[in-house]
């Protein structure tokens, strides 16, 4: 009995002991995985790699400070993720693909793309050992708020769409997010650009907020955002011979033109709720396929829901709507029914805007046509017994061009042009206008695609020696349709701006002192004077507009030669370029003492004319003496330029640092 019991725990042992070693042989063997996974699918950290892969790397940044982002990559295909990887300390990634064309992207907290269009970035792996992409990211914009009513929280839904983004993505919906019970709401991840937002809530009239301007790396706090109380509209839809319910009848709000305001689609059980609404005499329009329309005007004083059952009729003729939108009043529409079998005219007569009934028709098909009274639009329709047909007579397309200065936001003034491409045919551009104030309106426009441009008046013209300095700004592409109007707003930029605040040591505090800028040109760094004098206050604030793009120098001087010369300023037209400039420093650039500003006329015009031919000759001389003298100090000014720009350039090192 002994030895069996021992024959039995030795040979559990035995097993106990395979069972371990088989465990720790799987647990150490770096082939183990690949054994048991057999033919699965690598995921995406391990792209399957060949003989023809390379390297690809780049560095992650913050568009407006340059900061490196320790992000995480994302490469993708046509058809899935292929691999990811994250980025070091200092932003930069490097990834091992296959040779061929793949979308990158990075993601970062807080960061966003540049906009929609902006997210995966194109790239094309083909051997390069140097292939890269740095990628760009922005601090999100934010936007947040409160809902309420009576300064009580309103819960509510919210739907944010943008007009554009700094992508130029066309209108698109961003996101939709609710409120919390107390009404409050914070909208994160949002590009820059412009957009606009929808407001819906129970019992309270939809509001929408646009024109919302969002910057990078800011919030916009719309702070309290009250609500109207309206009245919502229920019930059921019915026929009125049976009492069935109808399933998927067109219940709208409408103005007295016909425009629908609000709408909304009975349910299978015939009930429907249309959106709240604050007007005091509802004008409703009820259309169901088979059914005559109806028409009618509640009056649901100050109810907060009000029960509104319909019976519908079924028709046996055909239901006619005309919605006449060509003028700003209800505009009469001759309408001309015609059997197409026959092509003979079967009904003609003129009508004001409205539902009809025209019971006399049957059978069909018919080719329903409408003219408007002043003819300038039609609209056609088939239609056959039993159904109802609408014409929509739209007016021409309208842009509403907003034009505002890029630095304030002002009005701006200049000339503007637009290229209108149809659908079907071939590139137009337009002469340039005048814009007429800050807006322009832009009527009887056809359908197709638009694009504005615009160019200031107050910015510097191309010339003979500066061809292409002539800055125009651009819009998105813009799709219009019949009877749309759609607003644009066009930033004009009128030139880069160069501004700061002279420190002027105490033996200069109290000597007149100037400023002259002067730009780059070219390869060999020819100086040409673009914009003669600097703005400068009393306590040593410049400003220097209007300029081009490209880098500049300055010369600071007082009236008996006290002269710095700082350098290496860059400037573009998309901000102001702002810096403190030392003139602890400064000297006489000149051994003569003869003051660097350009010599001016010291007579006016009515002066000049009532000089006699003698005075004119000595005043000339004289004149030209001081511009001799003045162009001999800035030749002599030159030995002591070499010397004045090193010390800007340890400046500049150190505002840098």
């Amino acid at each position: 009995m002994k030895t069996k019991i021992i024959i039995i725990i030795a040979a559990a042992i035995a097993v106990i002991v395979a069972c371990a070693l088989f465990f720790f042989s799987n647990e150490t063997d770096p082939d183990a995985d690949d054994q048991k996974s057999g033919s699965q699918t690598a995921n995406v950290n391990q792209t399957i790699e060949n003989e023809d892969s390379s390297n690809f790397s780049g560095t992650v940044l913050d568009a407006q400070t340059n900061q490196p982002l320790a992000a995480k990559i994302i490469v993708k295909d046509d058809e899935r993720i292929v691999k990811t990887t994250e980025c070091n300390a200092s932003g930069e990634y490097s990834l091992s693909l296959n040779d061929g064309e793949y979308q990158i992207a990075a993601e970062y907290p807080g960061y966003v793309a540049r906009g929609k269009f902006d997210v995966f970035h194109p790239i094309e792996v083909d051997g390069d050992p140097d292939a890269s992409e740095n990628i760009l990211l922005w601090p999100e914009a934010q936007i947040k708020g409160r809902i309420v009513s009576e300064d009580e929280g309103v819960r509510a839904d919210l739907r944010f769409f943008y007009q554009y983004d700094n992508s130029d993505a066309e209108t698109y919906t961003f996101q939709n997010i609710s409120t919390d019970e107390a009404g409050k709401f914070l909208l994160k991840g949002a590009y820059g650009g412009v957009l606009d937002i929808e407001i819906t809530a129970e019992n309270f009239v939809t509001q929408k907020l646009t024109d919302i301007e969002l910057e990078p790396g800011k919030t916009v706090d719309l702070g309290d955002i009250p609500m109207k109380a309206g009245v919502t509209v229920y019930g059921i839809v019915t026929d009125a011979a049976t009492d069935k319910a109808i399933a998927g009848a067109d219940l709208k709000y409408i103005d007295r033109n016909g425009k629908v305001l609000m709408q909304t689609t009975s349910q299978e059980d015939g009930s429907y709720q249309l959106p709240a609404t604050d007007m005091k005499n509802i004008r409703i329009a009820v259309t169901a396929d088979g059914y005559k329309n109806i028409y009618d005007t509640i009056t649901p004083h100050d109810q907060r829901r009000y029960e509104y059952n319909i019976g519908m009729t079924k028709l046996t003729g055909i239901g006619l709507v005309v919605s006449n939108q060509t003028g700003r009043d209800p505009i009469k529409t001759m309408v001309t029914v015609t059997d197409i079998a026959s092509e003979k005219v079967v009904h003609e007569l003129e009508y004001e805007n409205g539902y009809y009934s025209l019971e006399d028709l049957t059978g069909g098909p018919y080719l329903v046509r409408g003219v408007s009274a002043d003819k300038l639009t039609e609209a056609t329709a088939r239609a056959i017994a039993g159904t109802t047909t609408t014409l929509t007579l739209k007016p021409f397309a309208r842009l509403n061009v907003q034009f505002v200065i890029k630095r304030d936001n002002s009005p701006a003034k200049g000339f503007y042009r637009y290229i209108y491409k149809p659908d079907d045919g071939e590139e137009m551009t337009t002469n340039w206008t005048p814009i007429p104030d800050d807006t322009a309106l832009i009527d009887n426009l056809m359908p197709g695609t638009y694009i504005i441009e615009a160019r200031p008046d107050s910015f510097w013209e191309k010339t003979d020696e500066h061809p292409g300095e002539e800055h125009i700004s651009r819009s998105g592409v813009i799709p219009l349709e019949m009877g749309e109007t759609r607003f644009v707003k066009l930033v004009l930029t009128t030139g880069g701006t160069l501004r700061g605040k002279l420190i002027l040591p105490p033996r200069l505090s109290k000597k007149a002192v100037g400023a002259m800028i002067y730009r780059y040109d070219g390869d060999d760094k020819h100086k040409s004077f673009w914009a003669a004098d600097a703005s400068l206050s009393q306590n040593g604030d410049f400003t220097a507009d209007q300029l081009p793009e490209g880098e500049f120098g300055m010369y600071v001087f007082t009236s008996d030669g006290d002269v710095g010369a700082f350098t290496g300023m860059k400037v573009d037209l998309n901000g102001d370029l702002s810096m403190d400039l030392d003139m602890t420093h400064a000297r006489k650039e000149t051994e003569s003492g003869v003051s660097l500003q350009i010599p001016r006329p010291s007579w006016t015009d009515e002066e000049w004319d009532q000089m006699s031919k003698e005075e004119q000759d000595k005043k000339t001389s004289e004149a030209m003496k001081k511009l001799r003298e003045w162009m001999k100090a800035m030749e002599e000014q030159n030995k002591y330029q070499s010397a004045a720009q090193n010390r800007a350039g340890e400046m500049m090192n150190n505002i840098e640092e």
